[in-house]
């Protein structure tokens, strides 16, 4: 069955619910627009390293103090800096 969606006039379409549930389309995803050899249109789901990286931290705080990290932060910045 298609599903029909209008354009406005910043040309958005509106992914109907079916066919987001279907390619796993959520807020914030990004999607790919290509063409297959018969020039119909193809819609994927674009998948981050994020994406791939979501839930491997823990919610654990560190145990260095705030102002101690801080300052290694500067100081690797500056190590960056003087290696261009």
């Amino acid at each position: 069955m298609k599903r029909i969606s209008s354009v406005t006039q910043k040309g958005q379409v509106t992914i109907p619910q079916v066919v987001r549930e279907k390619l796993g389309i959520k807020y914030g995803d990004k999607v790919a627009f290509s063409f297959n050899e018969e020039g119909q249109v193809i819609i994927d789901r674009v998948s981050t390293d994020l994406d791939e990286l979501y839930g491997i931290l823990s919610d654990k705080k560190s145990s260095t103090p705030l102002e101690e990290e801080r300052k290694l932060s500067r100081e690797w910045i500056g190590e960056q800096k003087g290696r261009e």
